[in-house]
């Protein structure tokens, strides 16, 4: 599994390297979202990701210490949701019967 993400991970950072080269050399960031074929990325996409390309030039952008933080929150809100559904349910009182006549 752990090569899987690697590989991911590698392909990921090629594909960067190409559209940021691209870019540099003067070609159009929304041609370049054309090329993607996927609806959802468009130029604004690619050119934010340039932005994030030179934000990590000389340092990690999202570091190790942001995941391991962005992760302990997560984990803590998704705990309260899940004690809070427990703490809606109304209260049950078994001592008493509701019957009706009729």
């Amino acid at each position: 599994m752990a090569r899987k993400f690697h590989d991911i991970d590698v392909r990921m950072m090629h594909s960067t390297n190409r559209i940021v080269e691209n870019v540099n050399e003067g070609a159009s960031p929304d041609a370049i979202a054309l090329l993607l074929d996927d609806e959802e990325l468009d130029g604004t996409f690619v050119r934010k990701l340039v932005k994030y390309h030179a934000a990590n030039k000389s340092k990690s952008a999202y570091t190790k210490r942001n995941y391991k933080n962005t992760s302990r929150i997560t984990k803590e809100v998704r705990a309260e949701k899940k004690a809070e559904l427990a703490e809606e349910l109304p209260p049950v009182d078994l001592d008493t019967f509701n019957v009706t006549f009729k």
